[in-house]
């Protein structure tokens, strides 16, 4: 029952929500770069990184958390690595790595998207 209900409001969501198809031409070709960072200990520590982050490259968005000890990049292209490394770096943090992927939306509003 929980699920039929689930999935005609999904359809719905598809035929009325004007928004939904922007979305998904906008985050189709995003890209979610993880940038593993050690020594990061508080949020002004997020914030040191994402300054650099942001003053070295054209970013959409990005974050940092230092309890999972990483930082996260959206941008349109594939960033370097290399610039990565040399924004993070002179900050006192150590970059130990760095992946890149298709960004996908997360969260509910993904499920009616």
């Amino acid at each position: 029952m929980q699920l039929r209900f689930l999935r005609r409001l999904r359809q719905l969501c598809g035929e009325l929500c004007i928004c939904s198809g922007r979305d998904k031409e906008r985050n189709a070709d995003m890209i979610e770069t993880i940038v593993k960072v050690d020594g990061m200990m508080c949020g002004m520590c997020e914030a040191h990184v994402n300054d650099a982050v942001r003053r070295a490259m054209q970013v959409k968005k990005v974050s940092s958390s230092h309890v999972k000890g990483e930082t996260v990049i959206l941008s349109e292209e594939a960033p370097d690595p290399e610039k990565i490394r040399e924004a993070i770096d002179p900050t006192g943090y150590k970059v130990t790595d760095i992946s890149s992927r298709p960004y996908e939306k997360k969260g509910l509003r993904a499920l009616f998207s």
